[in-house]
């Protein structure tokens, strides 16, 4: 949370997502909750240069967010893309948090990667702006006081461009409303099948308000059944669509 501040993000920016279901998507998520902001996910299948850009150009994002290789779809290069449209990340900065500068996306400030190990340019890394605290048991509570509930906490986008948009207010209901009808307790493992963006968000919230562990599915092949059993896992959700 304190990471996407002090890059300046503030309440009804926007922060782009290429990202998997993981850890760093949900991490964004909750940030997002917290301060206000919009998380604009592209569609994984979006890989090509025109896609990109243009899905850029339409969310007004301030920071964009872009996973390891590991996340994206095989055979694509996500990370070498985004360099193709912003040559100037290629570029070595030091000593300062270098600020992307283009007239074809004047929202647009960062780039920033999951990748662990250093990455080469002027791109940032996620794991430097990590701050570790206590998780709210109501992530939004926070941004209530700076943005409305009909403000987007979702903003999904495809090659068609932004799809239909999930509100702040919005996934503190949805999150409700799966904790009463699946019964989840303190005491519960909730394993979440989905790679939806939404399900991911509302999954989160749910584990929030109940500290209810949230394990998720970050490969397509992997094997929920063993997944399940592995884990420990006492609850299975494939989907909280309503």
């Amino acid at each position: 949370m304190y990471g996407l501040s002090s890059l300046g993000c503030r309440p009804g920016d926007a922060v782009g997502a290429i990202l998997g279901n993981n850890t760093e998507h949900a991490v964004l998520l909750y940030a997002a909750a917290r301060l206000g902001l919009t998380v604009a996910p592209f569609d994984e299948n979006m890989v090509s240069k025109k896609d990109l850009e243009k899905a850029i150009a339409e969310t007004e994002c301030r920071v964009l967010l872009i996973g390891n290789a590991e996340d994206q779809l095989v055979g694509s290069d996500v990370a070498k893309t985004v360099r193709d449209i912003l040559p100037q990340l290629n570029d070595e900065i030091d000593g300062t948090t270098p600020r992307v500068k283009d007239d074809r996306f004047p929202s647009l400030e960062h780039v920033m990667s999951t990748e662990y190990y250093k990455v080469s340019g002027s791109m940032l890394q996620f794991r430097h702006f990590l701050a570790y605290e206590v998780l709210a048991r109501n992530p939004g509570s926070r941004a209530k006081k700076f943005v409305s509930e009909k403000t987007p906490l979702i903003q999904p986008v495809s090659a068609l461009g932004q799809e239909t948009a999930v509100t702040h207010g919005e996934l503190s209901k949805r999150a409700a409303a799966a904790k009463a009808s699946l019964g989840v307790t303190d005491g519960d493992k909730l394993l979440l099948e989905s790679r939806d963006p939404v399900d991911l968000a509302v999954g989160l919230f749910l584990s929030c308000d109940t500290l209810c562990p949230l394990v998720l599915t970050d490969s397509k092949n992997a094997d929920d059944v063993e997944l399940y059993e592995v884990e420990g896992c006492t609850k299975r959700v494939t989907s909280f669509a309503v």
